[in-house]
Parts: C-alpha cells; sequence; structure tokens
C-alpha cells in the first residue's frame, strides 16, 4: 500500500489542504475556541450520526436484494465496520473491507456487493448535489465556489466540472450497463479485449459478478426509492452538524449547516488520506466562513465536529470485529485479492424484487 501512487498523490493532497488550513487561521485563537466549546452538545450530535448510519443499512438493503434480502438489521452492523476501515485505511480500502465483511457473514458475492458500495457513493454524490441546488437561492453559494477558487488557483468552472462530472459519468455508466444487461455484458466484452489471455476468463467472470451488483437500476421503482432514501441520510448528518454547531460561535441556521454538510462530504469524496482528513476540515471551515463565521471558530467547529465523527463509529465498528473474532489487518489484507482472484462465495442472486 505503502507503495501505491495513488496512496502517495492522496496523502500530499490531504496534507496540503490541512496545511492551508491551518495557514490561514490564528492557532491561538483557534485553541482558544476550543477550550471555551460546549462539548455536551456532540452527544445528541453523535446520536443523529448513528441514525444515519441505520438509514444508510435501511437503502443498501434496497440495493442488495436483487442478490439476496439482508436485513437492515444485519447491514447496520456491516455498516459501521465499512465506516471504521475507511477512518483506519486511506484510499477508501474500508469498501473493499465493507464487501469482503458482508460476503464473510452473509454468503454474497464480494465482486456484486462492492458494486452496490460504489453505486451506494454515486447516489451520495447525486442527493448532496440536488441539496447544494435546491439551497442555491438561499446562500451565497457563488461566493463561496469564487473564495474557494481563490485559495486554490482552482477556475470555479473547473472545479464545478470536478466536483459534478464523475458522479454523471458513473452513474450514467451504472444506469446504462444496469438496466440493460445485455449493454453491460457488451461492455464487459469490450473491456476484456485489452486483458492478457491467461486472465482473460478470471476478469470476464469478475466483471459479470460486478454487474450483478448493478441489477437494482432494472426497477424504476427501486431507483426513485435508493434516491429517496438518500436524503434522511444527509438530513440525520446535517442535524449532527447543526447540534454540534450549537456548541461553538457558529450562528448558522439549519439550511446553512445542510449546506455545510454537502460541502464536507463531497470533498471528502475524493480518496485521500484515511477518514478524509484534510479535505473534510478545509471545505467545512471555508463554506462557513463564506456563511460569514469567524474563521477560527470555523476552524475549531471543523476539528471538533470531525473527531465525533470518525472516532464513535471507529470504536463501535472495532468492537464488532472483536465480537466476530475478526481483526481488521485480517480484513484489509484479504478482499481485494480474494476479489482479483475470484475465489469468493457464489452469489446469493436469485431473489428478484
Amino acid at each position: 500500500m505503502l507503495k501505491s501512487r495513488r496512496f502517495w498523490v492522496g496523502a500530499a493532497f490531504s496534507i496540503g489542504l490541512l496545511g492551508l488550513f491551518f495557514w490561514q487561521v490564528d492557532i491561538g485563537e483557534t485553541a482558544s475556541a476550543l477550550k471555551r466549546a460546549n462539548y455536551w452538545w456532540v452527544v445528541p450530535g453523535v446520536g443523529a450520526y448513528f441514525i444515519a448510519v441505520l438509514f444508510r443499512a435501511i437503502r443498501w438493503h434496497f440495493l442488495l436484494r436483487p442478490l439476496k434480502p439482508v436485513s437492515p438489521r444485519r447491514l447496520y452492523p456491516v455498516v459501521i465496520v465499512g465506516y471504521m476501515a475507511n477512518n483506519l485505511l486511506p484510499v477508501r480500502l474500508g469498501e473493499f473491507v465493507r464487501a469482503f465483511f458482508l460476503g464473510h457473514r452473509e454468503g454474497v458475492s464480494k465482486t456484486a456487493t462492492l458494486a452496490t458500495i460504489i453505486l451506494e457513493r454515486v447516489f451520495d454524490g447525486v442527493g448532496l448535489l440536488i441539496l447544494a441546488l435546491v439551497l442555491l437561492p438561499f446562500l451565497p453559494i457563488t461566493d463561496i465556489l469564487s473564495d474557494f477558487a481563490d485559495d486554490t488557483g482552482v477556475p470555479v468552472a473547473l472545479l464545478i466540472l470536478a466536483v459534478v462530472g464523475p458522479f454523471v459519468i458513473v452513474l450514467a455508466l451504472f444506469f446504462s450497463a444496469g438496466a440493460y444487461p445485455a449493454f453491460g455484458r457488451k461492455i464487459v466484452m469490450f473491456l476484456t479485449k485489452f486483458v492478457p489471455r491467461a486472465l482473460k476468463v478470471s476478469v470476464e467472470s469478475i466483471l459479470l459478478k460486478f454487474l450483478e451488483g448493478l441489477a437494482s437500476l432494472r426497477s424504476p421503482k427501486r431507483i426513485l426509492a435508493l434516491l429517496l432514501l438518500t436524503f434522511p441520510i444527509w438530513f440525520a448528518e446535517g442535524t449532527m452538524y447543526w447540534l454540534i454547531s450549537f456548541g461553538f460561535n457558529v450562528d448558522q441556521p439549519f439550511h446553512g449547516m445542510m449546506f455545510v454538510t454537502s460541502t464536507s462530504n463531497l470533498a471528502t469524496s475524493i480518496p485521500a488520506s484515511a477518514g478524509g482528513v484534510g479535505p473534510f476540515e478545509y471545505a467545512t471551515k471555508v463554506t462557513l466562513e463564506g456563511l460569514g463565521t469567524a474563521a477560527e471558530a470555523a476552524a475549531a467547529f471543523a476539528i471538533v465536529l470531525h473527531v465525533a465523527l470518525l472516532a464513535p463509529v471507529t470504536l463501535v465498528g472495532l468492537v464488532v470485529l472483536w465480537m466476530e473474532n475478526l481483526s481488521l489487518g485480517d480484513l484489509a489484507r484479504q478482499p481485494a485479492g480474494e476479489m482479483l482472484e475470484g475465489s469468493e462465495a457464489p452469489s446469493a442472486s436469485g431473489t428478484k424484487s
């Protein structure tokens, strides 16, 4: 992992934004803001976050139903383990861990499961973009984007394209491949033309299993349900932001904190450091400053909020693994290898709904 170019690019990106985050604030004033904060508001905030995780388990239940019906109660600890792994491992390796853990518990194809997890992330991005568009008339979003562009040297148009483009492209590709299986198989056949003959059969098998995970896109009703279930997730997480903001000198309405929720999570959608450290803090601070919050109060809030997002779910995830007699090291070493070798449990597909 340490030899991966992607790892070092992500680490450099995160360190750069984290350095910019601290360079733009008065460290002493930020420390004072942290001392003055009322941390009791973190408790209900963390409760709201675990409600958001519950909605994620419910949505994932609908994504997995074409493969195997797994109850949200069974999925809830798996989602927590996935988030724990993402918080401790770089470049979104927690997604592989979650796919492997579900396959370990439920006998579902790990490759198909990974497709549902990626699709889940796409729905998250689309939901956040919709929320940002809805809030556009009520907040100085254009000014915030201009400030961010000035800080980073990235033109506003390119910034918007970089955020919106990947979600639109991936959603269109997944929808085409999932809704029209014959087209999806044609894509697989095309891609395997560039694979060495010795690996062709294995790669083709992996890609076809991946297509199974997109089966939920064949039903317009299920697509609508998945999109609608995305909004309670972000409303619950936005409630966490809003509650914790009461403990700081952050005087923002609920819809303002919902926009902060959108920008901070879109920033961490870029695979970088473990837990999104760097992009999260910077996006949160810049957005709050654009909404009129003092830089030091915004920085203190961003630091505490991120700890509240990372620490509790990580601790609970480690407890879940301990109860399952598993370790994160075991899960982190095995998933990618098993998927690439095709040595996984057969998919429990066949249940259509």
